[in-house]
């Protein structure tokens, strides 16, 4: 692998990394000491996000750096791989064009009716 390319690759994944923390400092700290829920939690590991909001279900939000994408399970629209838009700046489901941290924040408010701004 050239020079180059590898610190392309790094950089990229050092920006999925941020992307991630961001997200995580959001949901956690303005956002579940909001929601007042039983059973809500965080982690994040191994590139792994899982955000549990107790009856209502969890979400895993997992990088998938050799294919370059996010993949996300979530427990209203199900599973989906998420592939970085140039254009927008933004990860972009392929199938429905939906972008992801959209999705979040509207499947979020609509499962524990607070709004959330997740960007």
């Amino acid at each position: 692998m050239g020079t180059g390319l590898f610190w392309r690759r790094m950089s990229f994944i050092g920006w999925q990394m941020r992307q991630y923390m961001i997200c995580r400092k959001n949901l956690r700290k303005e956002y579940g000491d909001s929601v007042q829920m039983d059973g809500y939690d965080i982690d994040y590991g191994n590139q792994v996000l899982t955000l549990k909001l107790g009856s209502l279900g969890t979400y895993v939000i997992n990088n998938q750096t050799p294919n370059r994408q996010i993949w996300l399970s979530s427990p209203v629209s199900g599973p989906a791989r998420f592939d970085w838009d140039v254009a927008t700046k933004s990860w972009i489901y392929r199938r429905t064009k939906a972008n992801l941290l959209q999705l979040l924040e509207e499947e979020l408010q609509q499962l524990c009716a607070k709004p959330i701004d997740l960007s």
